[in-house]
């Protein structure tokens, strides 16, 4: 996909994803998590229970309308990935794996360190919609930036909310790498379908005063 073959950082996403599935594969997805959930500190409950929210669907529309004032073909993409993502979080969350217990009902709330203020969810755990997001929103952005350090920026934010879940004991690891994997193609999707369909648009478009001139 374009994210991983992108210059700089062209293999974050792939390394980030090989050590998840290598901690699955060792601890096993359970085990992993309550290895997890035993290092926390009170700077740590904090910085996570807000850096969360940079996963959240209300993203997208903020991203839309900023877009769509300053570059409208981007705020199509965004909108693009916005609908996707809805729809399949939708499609595997409340249809193919409803009723997927999420660590605080897996465990026992007795079992886990949570964070005060922390509204907890219990079930359709599978995949991750926030990492799903996050992806989908700052991949889209790491392939519109030119800037380095922008790039680097989003790797690191798109990994931040991600993990958030987790130490939040909201998700397992397991769903957020799924979520993270799709969130990934939506990006990749979003841009070349809406490079696409705006090209074509651009096309007609010329033709139409072609003709009427």
């Amino acid at each position: 996909m374009i994210l991983l073959l992108t210059k700089p950082n062209k293999y974050w996403i792939l390394f980030f994803f090989a050590i998840m599935l290598f901690l699955i594969f060792i601890f096993s997805d359970e085990n992993l998590h309550l290895r997890v959930n035993q290092y926390h500190c009170s700077f740590f409950d904090f910085f996570f229970k807000y850096v969360t929210y940079l996963g959240d669907g209300l993203m997208f529309p903020l991203l839309i309308v900023s877009f769509f004032f300053y570059d409208k073909k981007q705020s199509l993409k965004f909108f693009m990935a916005a609908l996707l993502t809805l729809l399949i979080t939708f499609v595997l969350k409340k249809v193919i794996f409803l009723g997927v217990p999420r660590p605080i009902e897996f465990f026992g709330a007795d079992k886990l360190h949570l964070i005060d203020g922390v509204k907890m969810c219990y079930w359709n755990s599978f995949p991750s919609g926030h990492a799903m997001s996050a992806f989908a929103i700052f991949g889209s952005l790491f392939l519109y930036v030119k800037s380095k350090v922008l790039k680097k920026v989003f790797v690191v934010l798109t990994i931040l909310a991600a993990f958030s879940r987790v130490y939040l004991s909201q998700h397992f690891m397991l769903d957020i790498l799924v979520g993270g994997l799709i969130g990934t193609a939506i990006a990749v999707w979003s841009n070349l379908w809406s490079n696409k369909l705006w090209d074509d648009r651009r096309s007609l478009k010329t033709i139409w005063v072609w003709k009427k001139n």
